[in-house]
């Protein structure tokens, strides 16, 4: 409602502003979520303490309500150098695997929040849906797949879209405008494929990618005994 989020309170029926100051921009982390500025708010979710998550689909981010201190962050989003919008660059690598606040989405859509703080996004642009893990704060695409493409010495990354992969695993399969997502109590995940016109599921999303150990140091011969660290 005129870019902000607004809070009904149940035991009072009183109708409250919890973020954005209604004006359209990319501003305010850091600082009390009511001054915050958003460009188009799209999907809601709110944890088991409280926590508010917010899709800023027009300035590619995802933003974080702290119930406590009122406070606004972003978990993913680049702020212009302007500083008047969100960067959402088409063809740029999501960033799985690393931290979330180095990863990019695009026009993010539905949001959900698990059990265990895993944070569920329908990434409409890269046409997948992403997963910030509660353990260590790194995004993964849980479903949805992408395909590079090479142009004068630069690779740019796209999510596949098309209607694909049923049967098999998620992170193989095609969507097209992945919007609406929710949760079930065993993890399971449900996806509003809108250009499709159909709704997927993913059993066991929660269950996240395991990371490659890193080995120190690297394979090779060694002609005495040496330590070895596997992290």
């Amino acid at each position: 409602n005129g870019n902000r989020v607004l809070k009904v309170t149940a035991s009072t029926g009183l109708l409250s502003i919890l973020a954005g100051s209604g004006g359209y921009g990319y501003s305010g982390d850091g600082g009390q979520a009511v001054n915050a500025e958003f460009e188009n708010v799209g999907g809601l979710a709110v944890d088991s303490t409280g926590n508010l998550y917010i899709t800023d689909e027009g300035n590619c981010a995802i933003r974080k309500v702290t119930s406590s201190t009122g406070i606004i962050t972003s978990l993913v989003g680049t702020v212009s150098p302007s500083g008047n919008y969100g960067v959402c660059n088409y063809g740029s690598n999501p960033g799985d695997g690393g931290p979330a606040s180095a990863a990019s989405v695009l026009y993010p859509q539905g949001i959900a929040v698990d059990g265990s703080g895993n944070i569920f996004v329908a990434d409409e642009g890269n046409v997948s849906i992403r997963v910030i893990a509660a353990s260590n704060g790194n995004i993964y695409t849980t479903a949805g797949s992408y395909y590079t493409y090479t142009y004068n010495g630069a690779t740019y990354t796209y999510g596949e879209s098309g209607y694909s992969g049923d049967g098999g695993p998620a992170t193989a399969a095609e969507l097209a405008g992945p919007g609406g997502i929710a949760l079930d109590s065993s993890g399971n995940l449900y996806i509003a494929d809108e250009y499709n016109s159909v709704i997927r599921e993913v059993n066991g999303a929660a269950v996240l990618p395991t990371e490659t150990p890193v080995i120190t140091p690297p394979s090779g011969a060694i002609g005495s005994a040496t330590a070895v660290t596997i992290t």
